[in-house]
């Protein structure tokens, strides 16, 4: 969690499905870098009513993360940069459904036919 990441976007993603009657859920992993911007995230979940919707679950190196990604609907990054994404790759690997926006620079997996890059 780090403002960088964009995870603000992500919150405001799941506070408009679920006010559409779009039950989602949103699981955050990775880890905790910038404390500030985890308690005005933590303020703003609170403030829209949205806290049983998504939980913080820190870094997970095991395979655990990799069922959550084969478990999950669709896989977010939102990040305002991203560079070769580790993450982007292992989803991709695993076969999951990855959402990015333009800011992740997966323009590159587009070039080569690993993504689909739309408007």
């Amino acid at each position: 969690v780090h403002p960088v990441k964009n995870i603000d976007l992500q919150i405001q993603l799941v506070h408009k499905l679920n006010q559409n009657n779009i039950k989602t859920k949103l699981h955050l992993i990775g880890p905790i870098r910038d404390r500030i911007y985890l308690n005005n995230l933590s303020k703003k979940i609170n403030f829209l009513k949205i806290k049983k919707f998504i939980n913080f679950l820190g870094p997970i190196y095991s395979q655990k993360k990799f069922e959550f990604i084969t478990d999950a609907d669709i896989c977010l990054l939102t990040s305002e940069f991203e560079c070769n994404s580790i993450s982007a790759i292992e989803i991709m690997q695993v076969g999951g459904l990855l959402v990015a926006t333009r800011n992740c620079s997966l323009n590159h997996a587009d070039k080569f036919g690993a993504i689909k890059e739309k408007n």
